[in-house]
């Protein structure tokens, strides 16, 4: 077993930030000067197939440089937050033993709070039946009953949960019937143990406006560059692939209409692009209140890696 006292003084880039702000190219940047390898966490890259739609680096634009967590599940495979710590915190270490610097880079907020926050989970199987038989239960009795329930077996998270919110309801009881744990109880757990390593963490700032505009562009350069036809083929592999975790992915949803003949090029392109904004919105949020993460507003992609060199130099 690895000393954790050791790895705690390990130094892990972070790099994170709304999408299209700019990540995989500081990552290429900052992996060349350190002698680094790269950890997607991108909670959508890591499926086979799907490249125009999430952005992925081509091979010719990772230049050699060693990839991590991408392309490692068919489109029908579920992968959870739990899933990508786990995998991340082990090739962390493997990067750190073979003298390499590990940069992990991703937009997914989720991921990545939770690889630097050191969180544990409680382990449970994912039991699809058993979800929908509570789905169902709740549907008879009512949101405000299973609410009144919730909030009495643990008030914070009555709190925090809103009465009509049906999913964070089910998943609360799902949790609480297979381990006997409240969502409290398990958010405390999970912050017992901390952080695994010494992470210098960044999150990339642009202004909005002009992120927008770039969001806009990428946009319909992705149906330029054949997103319809990326679609096509995985629906022909995977014909279940609608039903999937992998088609929640914005891009594939919002252009599907188009496929079907249902929408036009534009309609497509406009939902794509709306989609893909209010995604980035949401990362804004996430990572405001984050003190813990240099917050990178420069507008060029070499001041920014300047930023960085010079805080990692401190």
């Amino acid at each position: 077993m690895r000393n954790m006292a050791l790895l705690r003084e390990e130094k892990v880039i972070v790099i994170s930030g709304p999408t299209a702000s700019g990540k995989t190219a500081l990552s290429l940047l900052l992996a060349k000067k350190l002698d680094g390898e790269i950890i997607s966490a991108d909670s959508m890259q890591i499926y086979k197939g799907l490249d125009i739609g999430t952005a992925k680096a081509s091979l010719e634009e990772q230049a050699g440089i060693p990839h991590h967590l991408y392309d490692i599940c068919e489109p029908i495979e579920r992968y959870s937050v739990s899933h990508f710590v786990d995998d991340a915190r082990k090739t962390i270490c493997n990067i750190i033993d073979r003298g390499k610097c590990p940069i992990v880079c991703g937009g997914t907020g989720q991921y990545i709070l939770a690889l630097v926050d050191g969180l544990q989970f409680v382990e449970e199987e994912t039991d699809l039946e058993f979800r929908e038989k509570i789905r169902q239960e709740i549907q008879e009795k009512g949101l405000l009953e299973a609410h009144s329930e919730l909030k009495r077996l643990d008030p914070e998270a009555g709190k925090r949960i809103h009465p009509e919110d049906e999913k964070r309801i089910i998943r609360f009881i799902e949790v609480y019937r297979k381990t006997g744990l409240t969502s409290s109880e398990v958010y405390a757990y999970s912050r017992e143990k901390g952080p695994d390593f010494h992470f210098e963490k960044f999150v990339l700032w642009p202004d909005r406006a002009r992120l927008y505009h770039r969001i806009n562009e990428r946009s319909w350069q992705m149906l330029e560059e054949g997103m319809l036809n990326e679609l096509e083929e995985i629906l022909a592999s995977t014909p279940n692939f609608i039903e999937t975790q992998a088609f929640q992915a914005i891009g594939y949803k919002e252009i599907y209409p188009h496929l079907l003949g249902e929408e036009t090029r534009e309609e497509a392109y406009e939902k794509l692009a709306r989609a893909t904004r209010r995604y980035a919105k949401r990362q804004y949020t996430l990572f405001r209140k984050r003190d813990d993460f240099y917050k990178i507003s420069e507008p060029s992609l070499d001041k920014a890696f300047e930023f960085i060199c010079n805080k990692l130099q401190q």
